[in-house]
């Protein structure tokens, strides 16, 4: 199963958590940058893409479609602040990933068509978080693995997982094509990300 680590330039050395995470298995990591400027996310990032080079750790952008084509990242993640889906794929073009948070499939499929190229769509909170105040109340693990299951994107399952009840949620999914554990301060708090993300590619691959 795929692992999505979120880090959070307000809550941890982006960089150097970064290159831990992605020498440990990460697949994909998320640079969250709340008031950046572009040209301060852009150098973070770039610092961020520079960490993880050489490893199999894939950079998405957060809430900022246009910056993808000048960073060439592998994607973007929007939802939050950004909002327009339509927008969002025009601007980073037919390649790269496209992933959405806060809309149901229903809500997509309205907006946009139920064929637009959305490659997943976030799932959440399982279990509480403290990461993001206004995540709203958990939903637990069988309305999340219904919601995957009924989802037709791929899906990225979101808050408060660790690496001690993630095998309650992976095992629930079981083989879900396509099903990505999120994680953000599981990692970004620890203060050895690498043995975090070992523990959690242990717990979910279990």
């Amino acid at each position: 199963m795929l692992l999505y680590l979120i880090v959070d330039a307000a809550i941890c050395d982006a960089v150097a958590t970064a290159r831990a995470a992605a020498s440990a298995g990460v697949n994909f990591i998320q640079l969250r940058y709340r008031g950046a400027t572009d040209a301060q996310y852009t150098t973070l990032a770039r610092e961020v893409m520079a960490a993880i080079s050489g490893t199999d750790a894939k950079f998405i952008v957060g809430e900022r479609p246009h910056l993808v084509p000048r960073l060439g990242a592998a994607g973007v993640h929007i939802g939050e602040k950004y909002r327009d889906i339509q927008t969002a794929r025009e601007e980073i073009g037919a390649g790269p990933i496209l992933g959405v948070s806060g809309f149901t499939p229903e809500a997509v499929a309205d907006l946009v068509g139920e064929d637009f190229p959305v490659d997943y769509l976030s799932i959440g909170p399982v279990w509480t978080t403290v990461s993001k105040p206004d995540a709203g109340a958990a939903i637990g693990v069988a309305e999340s693995v219904a919601r995957a299951q009924a989802n037709p994107y791929h899906s990225a399952l979101i808050g408060g997982i660790t690496a001690t009840n993630a095998p309650e949620l992976t095992s629930a999914l079981g083989n879900l094509p396509g099903a990505m554990i999120v994680v953000l301060g599981e990692v970004c708090r620890s203060d050895d990300p690498a043995a975090a993300v070992r523990a959690l590619r242990a717990a979910i691959d279990a």
